[in-house]
């Protein structure tokens, strides 16, 4: 069954504002609707996921060609935000900043790409969209002066200790020591929450949401401490890599 929808799938830049809109009613769906049940009730013209940092953003989208050919206007199955910049404009450009302080990464003159508000909408997560997703956004860093890409990723539920060995190794085993992002104090909370010897290595890796372990598998660095996200209720961490590792990682160069 998967096999024939994914032949339909395509990943690209979106190029027009009907993809952008479709986009963010999926972001609606997922994030909204999904972590709020009680807003499937509200009024029906609040059906997109918007914020101020869409006026500076690009998307990638997935979309499912036999939605769009019937007519449906939930096309856009899977995407993320894109958000490029540098320190001239300063770290509220970034939604990250939002939940973590940035000051001491945009220090540099480097260029900085921004990853978020990825999703999938939930009958495709059982397939390859989260590739499909992953690989054009490796075509797009090939192409850009882009040197570092960040973000935040998110463990679904509002309780640090069910992601217990997660966190605990993200802690240990992925703390930058040189370029320090705290979470702001309003929403911290501590990623160790047991001691190293405890964690189940195996249990942690499958805690992983999907995102940040292809981060990591490029040799990404978390940030110190996580954010609780009480509109989302989702707790997040900060995640960042160079460019460079991405590209040999997935052998281009």
């Amino acid at each position: 069954m998967w096999q024939k929808r994914n032949r339909h799938l395509i990943a690209k830049l979106a190029t027009d504002s009907d993809e952008i809109m479709s986009a963010l009613k999926l972001r609606h769906r997922v994030f909204i609707r999904g972590s709020r049940p009680e807003k499937r009730s509200l009024d029906q013209n609040e059906k997109f996921d918007w914020d101020q940092y869409e006026r500076k953003a690009q998307h990638l989208v997935l979309i499912d060609k036999a939605r769009l050919v019937a007519g449906r206007n939930d096309y856009v199955v899977g995407t993320c935000r894109m958000i490029i910049g540098d320190f001239t404009v300063g770290a509220q450009q970034f939604y990250s900043n939002s939940e973590f302080i940035l000051d001491n990464l945009l220090c540099s003159s480097k260029h900085f790409l921004e990853v978020g508000r990825a999703c999938i909408d939930t009958e495709y997560r059982a397939g390859e969209a989260l590739f499909l997703l992953w690989k054009e956004l490796i075509k797009f860093l090939n192409n850009s002066e882009i040197e570092e890409v960040f973000g935040v990723a998110s463990f679904k539920g509002v309780s640090p200790s069910k992601f217990a060995d997660a966190l605990t190794m993200l802690h240990f085993n992925h703390l930058s020591r040189e370029i320090i992002v705290n979470a702001r104090p309003e929403g911290f909370f501590d990623l160790r929450q047991m001691s190293i010897d405890q964690v189940n290595f195996s249990k942690a890796k499958k805690q992983l949401p999907g995102l940040l372990k292809a981060y990591l598998s490029c040799g990404g660095w978390v940030g110190d401490g996580g954010f609780l996200d009480r509109e989302l209720q989702t707790l997040d961490v900060f995640v960042c890599v160079g460019k460079t590792q991405i590209l040999q990682k997935y052998g281009l160069p």
